[in-house]
């Protein structure tokens, strides 16, 4: 094995790892705010529902 293609071989990595890291981050960075929207959306709903179930249990009690 010479000096230069080891060279290559651990820059061919490096950047393999670099490329995939940036990759993942950008993924990450566009699955936040997808969460972020599920996860109101959800909260909203489940509200809605308290409000809702709270509103017709007083009805009835009166």
């Amino acid at each position: 094995m010479t000096k230069s293609s080891f060279f290559g071989g651990s820059i061919s990595s490096i950047y393999s790892m670099w490329l995939f890291s940036n990759i993942a981050f950008a993924a990450v960075n566009l699955m936040i705010p997808v969460l972020l929207g599920f996860g109101a959306v959800i909260v909203a709903e489940f509200l809605s529902f308290l409000v809702i179930l709270y509103y017709l249990t007083t009805q009835r009690a009166k």
